[in-house]
């Protein structure tokens, strides 16, 4: 017989959901770095490399996300879609963190500030007569910034989606059965 349902199932179910759905990102993420290193990579190659990698953390995540949802609507009963979705939103907004924390790393120790400077520098040269003074200093004065803005963003980012993520896939989870008002009871 199976368990009645509990906030505690709720919230490690959403923790292992969670954790497997950052853990995704960061694969995804290493291999990116990975390939990056390869100096030599022809750009068709690499740009194809970064599709797929995409498309395969798009999907893993959907699949996870309803995978663990599904595993839990089986391990327990009385399990109703706000169940669901309150197991997706949880995890989401833990593989959000965990995301976050990645690119906030990546902005602090693998991209180097004086290449980001550069770049921003030589954008900015670009844009030479369409910038004022005043526009100028406070593109200046966010560069140092530009962690916090990064990892605030991708929070927000990846918490939006998985919000909506978990929205979309708790609404059929668990399986509504549209006639069971209509089943005889001794069956």
């Amino acid at each position: 017989m199976k368990e009645k349902i509990t906030s505690k199932a709720i919230y490690d179910s959403a923790a292992l959901s969670g954790l497997c759905l950052g853990g995704i990102c960061v694969v995804v993420y290493l291999i990116k770095l990975a390939f990056g290193a390869w100096e030599s990579c022809p750009t068709f190659l690499s740009s194809l490399v970064n599709i797929i990698l995409w498309l395969a953390q798009f999907l893993g995540c959907i699949y996870v996300m309803r995978y663990f949802m599904l595993k839990m609507a089986a391990q327990f009963e009385d399990v109703t879609s706000s169940h669901s979705f309150k197991q997706g939103l949880i995890a989401a907004c833990l593989s959000a963190l965990i995301v976050a924390v990645l690119q906030l790393f990546n902005a602090l120790f693998v991209v180097s500030p004086e290449v980001l400077h550069q770049a921003i520098n030589e954008a900015l040269g670009q844009m030479e007569g369409l910038l004022d003074s005043n526009t100028r200093s406070a593109i200046n004065s966010i560069i140092s910034k530009l962690p916090q803005i990064t990892f605030f963003s991708q929070l927000i980012w990846c918490a939006i989606y998985g919000t909506v993520l978990a929205a979309i896939l708790s609404r059929n989870i668990p399986a509504k059965d549209p006639f069971a008002q209509f089943k005889n009871t001794e069956e």
